[in-house]
């Protein structure tokens, strides 16, 4: 009797064994239940202070890329956990950087001669930059859902932050004058200084359709009504005053800069675009240079808004109280002709993520995430010249350039793309790429390759006539762009 139950359990054992399958395999889904998205790349790439190592943001990984840059090509040295979705990176030292964590809401203090992340510090909800400043070298982080920029010490995490609240949504990139004295912040949602009225709030008083309605059509529907302030009134399309149906302000804040010393608002610029994207400091002068798209808001009516939706702008700030200059990316679309040839589209520069000046101070190299290309603008008023050097990542996010050079007329300065398998690190520029170094592949790369992007293509708005709103896939460059291989091409 006392063998019953364990002939019973054996007994069970066995059947068990007959009925479990012999051959187990593994099936992968025809069509995947996961699309990944990743978060926005901010500043992803950086160089240390002593240019000799490369920091990029593996974003889909979770990692931090270092890159030895003391040879003709960078070799990749290490690869350093941090937190979910790293956007930024910036060198405190050469031993130390920061790496901010957009979907995790933290920030990973990684020691570059252990390679190891060493602290985590935790900053609220979706942080998207940090640059260091101030006398005391101070940490500020641009907190994109709270609308606020946090001061940490770096020798002492424990402290609370000062917070610095941002008259503006989602305080984005940001960085300091040459002394440390100013941090600077670009707003990354920009109101425009627009503003909607609903249909029942616009009521009869829409402006008349230009061009007019076609005869025997049936008059238009009622619909809402897009505003723009102009001269401290809110105007429509047709420059009716619409001021009584909005009794509120709305902010035009889109570049903020802070007192590093007193952590208090020093002065707000506007007037440059819709969204506001990059932002890099002159490394001669100290001039700031920040890129963005300015969409026509108050335009109404898909005719006059055919081939002209949005304008792909770069500004470049002597100083928050002196004049900016305002510098369009695409100078080779005529938006009066619709449509436009096709070359226009060729060599549009699209969403200009990331922006970066050369080691001395003469160009800036503007990264077009929506075509794939860079382009090299010499702000003196020359020209701009696109090219696509970047085979291997799509969609380059940002440029990391060394001020260290010893040939400033050919600085070292490497893109970061977004690519969930590589990140493209061509050699020093503007020679072409010739390769590139790849971070460590992510288990998401597949499903990630294949998610589109809902965005609006360079191609689609801004080359003249082709202006519809696309899910694009991930854009590659296109054959026979023309690439300029020395200095003296590059006007």
């Amino acid at each position: 009797m006392r063998r019953a139950p364990l002939l019973l359990a054996i007994a069970t054992l066995a059947l068990g064994l007959l009925a479990w399958p012999r051959h187990l395999v593994s099936h992968v889904a025809v069509n995947p239940d996961f699309v990944h998205f990743e978060s926005s790349h901010v500043h992803p790439a950086a160089m240390t202070p002593d240019g000799t190592r490369l920091l990029v943001v593996n974003t889909p990984d979770a990692r931090l890329s270092v890159f030895d840059v003391t040879g003709v090509s960078p070799v990749r040295i290490a690869e350093i956990p941090v937190g979910l979705e790293p956007v930024s990176v910036a060198a405190r030292t050469n031993g130390e950087a920061w790496v901010v964590n957009n979907l995790s809401d933290d920030v990973s203090i990684v020691d570059l001669t252990t390679l190891h992340t060493r602290a985590t510090l935790r900053v609220g909800d979706e942080p998207s930059d940090v640059v260091f400043a101030g006398t005391a070298n101070k940490a500020y982080v641009s907190v994109s859902q709270e609308d606020a920029v946090k001061v940490y010490d770096p020798a002492n995490l424990a402290a609370a932050p000062v917070v610095i609240p941002i008259a503006g949504r989602m305080p984005r990139a940001l960085t300091r004058n040459l002394d440390g004295s100013e941090v600077i912040v670009d707003v990354f949602d920009s109101s425009a200084q627009s503003t909607t009225l609903s249909a029942a709030e616009a009521g009869d008083s829409l402006p008349p359709p230009n061009p007019p309605l076609a005869p025997g059509l049936p008059p238009s529907p009622k619909t809402g009504l897009m505003l723009k302030k102009n001269n401290q009134h809110w105007t429509d399309s047709a420059g009716h005053l619409w001021d009584s149906k909005i009794p509120y302000q709305v902010p035009l804040n889109e570049v903020v800069y802070l007192n590093a010393t007193t952590n208090t608002l020093k002065a707000t610029r506007s007037d440059i675009a819709s969204i506001m994207m990059g932002a890099a400091t002159n490394p001669v002068s100290g001039a700031l240079a920040v890129t963005g798209t300015y969409a026509e808001l108050e335009i109404r009516l898909e005719p006059n808004v055919r081939g002209h939706m949005t304008e792909q702008r770069l500004a470049v700030i002597p100083a928050f109280n002196q004049a900016r200059t305002l510098i369009g990316l695409d100078p080779q679309v005529n938006y009066a002709v619709s449509p436009g040839p096709q070359s226009e589209a060729d060599s549009a520069l699209g969403m200009p993520t990331g922006v970066c000046w050369s080691a001395d101070g003469q160009r800036v190299f503007v990264t077009s995430l929506a075509t794939n290309k860079l382009g090299v603008v010499n702000p003196a008023g020359a020209g701009t010249i696109v090219w696509s050097p970047i085979r291997r990542g799509r969609g380059s996010t940002w440029w990391a350039g060394s001020t260290t050079s010893s040939r400033p007329s050919r600085p070292r300065a490497w893109p970061a793309s977004p690519s969930p398998r590589s990140a493209s690190i061509p050699r020093p520029m503007p020679s072409s790429t010739a390769g590139s170094s790849s971070t460590a592949a992510s288990p998401r790369a597949t499903a990630s390759r294949r998610a589109p992007r809902a965005i609006c293509s360079a191609t689609s708005t801004t080359s003249s006539g082709n202006w519809a709103t696309r899910r694009a896939p991930w854009p590659r460059p296109r054959p026979g762009c023309s690439i300029p291989t020395s200095a003296a091409s590059i006007p």
